[in-house]
């Protein structure tokens, strides 16, 4: 299991990765296709950022292993079922477009995104 101290370096290591790579855009003006890779590994390591930041919330409060997988399966269970009363529109009455709409509506409406954010938070603390 992950401690805070483990995700803390972590975040210290991208927090360094995101201002070598913008010193590079800023200091030295090459290519505009290298100029896009940089901007784009910002981006990501951003986002990977946040992510162990919101990871780092649930090991402020000292959670025990056996707390993180009851959340874990409990978790599980619930996107589960929601995914388990998806009605599917008849394919053959609608196009592809409108299925996959449909579906992103229900997961949103379900919030089925913020449920598999937190799965895929606590099987990286797990790990």
């Amino acid at each position: 299991m992950k401690n805070e101290k483990i995700v803390a370096e972590e975040i210290i290591g991208i927090t360094n990765e995101i201002e070598a790579n913008q010193k590079r855009i800023t200091g030295k003006k090459e290519d505009a296709k290298s100029d896009r890779s940089f901007k784009s590994a910002i981006k990501r390591q951003r986002s990977r950022l946040e992510y162990l930041k919101f990871c780092k919330t649930y090991l402020s409060t000292s959670p025990t292993e056996e707390f993180l997988t009851a959340e874990r399966d409990r978790l599980s269970n619930r996107v589960s079922l929601f995914l388990k009363n998806y009605k599917s529109l008849d394919s053959t009455r609608h196009m592809q477009k409108e299925i996959s709409k449909h579906r992103s509506d229900f997961e949103k409406e379900h919030g089925i995104p913020k449920l598999r954010r937190q799965l895929q938070c606590l099987n990286y603390l797990l790990s």
